[in-house]
């Protein structure tokens, strides 16, 4: 109550996605969690977003949202979820993630396979077999990434010593030492495109061009894992699109609270935005 997604104002959804690979909760459906193994279907992210839409739909019986976000990977999910269902919502604000374009897409092409070797190659793996989660194996791939989450600066600055480290790999640690290896593996090969939808004909610009929802596209020109012109790409490709650009050594992980200006930034933009869609809702525009 009190914070930008109000709940004392506002009805807050925050499902686990389809295949969610923490392993520190009971979550939803996963490889492991299913105890199917291996023999799970494989899924991409236009699945992760038909499950949310049958959850909301179908199990809570809600006919339209006000909005919908997500960090990071919960962005591209955003961005998908207003491409598959442009009417369901009035607005979308994806935080720091977004449609994979071509130089995101490049760097994942590095990273995704690193990553995916790593899981394979562990001690423990077993073709995806185990039965006792080798979670070393997924925070050592996840480690991949952890290089990506701030800037250069950023890590100068704040990991000028082993100590300083030290306390940032701990903090770090509810993240990337309770994940499922099996369900990392799974995700990482997850993303699909968002032009893939269908009836774009893995156009993307013209999927993007399909959304009727107003967007706030946030992000960091500083970030490293989803770059500035892959941004800008969209704001230009979406309708009725603008962007909260924040500027910060944090890169990425504004969204994590790594940046105390950027949070509030954040905050008061979300606060604002959703005022927004409520009056225009208010308003019956």
């Amino acid at each position: 109550p009190g914070r930008p997604l109000d709940t004392a104002r506002y009805f807050i959804i925050c499902p686990d996605t389809l295949g969610a690979t923490q392993t520190n909760f009971e979550h939803t459906t996963s490889p492991s969690n299913s105890g199917l193994r291996m023999k799970f279907p494989q899924y991409i992210e236009r699945d992760m977003v038909n499950a949310h839409y049958r959850l909301i739909t179908e199990t809570l019986g809600i006919a339209h949202l006000l909005a919908v976000t997500g960090i990071s990977m919960g962005g591209r999910e955003t961005v998908q979820f207003a491409v598959s269902y442009p009417h369901f919502m009035d607005g979308i604000f994806p935080i720091v993630g977004g449609a994979v374009l071509t130089a995101t897409a490049t760097q994942g092409r590095l990273r995704g396979p690193l990553m995916r070797s790593i899981i394979t190659s562990c001690h423990g793996w077993d073709n995806g077999e185990y039965l006792e989660n080798p979670k070393s194996c997924a925070s050592n791939a996840l480690s991949v990434l952890a290089s990506y989450f701030y800037t250069a600066q950023w890590w100068r600055i704040t990991q000028d010593t082993p100590e300083a480290y030290t306390r940032w790999r701990n903090a770090l640690s509810e993240y990337l030492d309770v994940q499922d290896a099996r369900d990392m593996f799974y995700l990482l090969n997850s993303s699909g495109r968002v032009g893939d939808a269908p009836g774009f004909d893995g156009d993307l610009v013209k999927a993007l061009g399909s959304i009727k929802a107003k967007a706030l596209v946030i992000y960091n020109p500083r970030d490293q894992l989803v770059l500035a012109e892959d941004f800008e790409t969209q704001l230009r490709a979406i309708p009725n699109a603008r962007a909260l650009v924040i500027d910060s050594i944090a890169g990425h992980a504004i969204a994590g609270n790594a940046d105390p200006q950027a949070t509030r930034a954040l905050g008061e933009a979300i606060r604002d935005f959703l005022d927004e869609l409520s009056a225009l809702k208010l308003s019956g525009r």
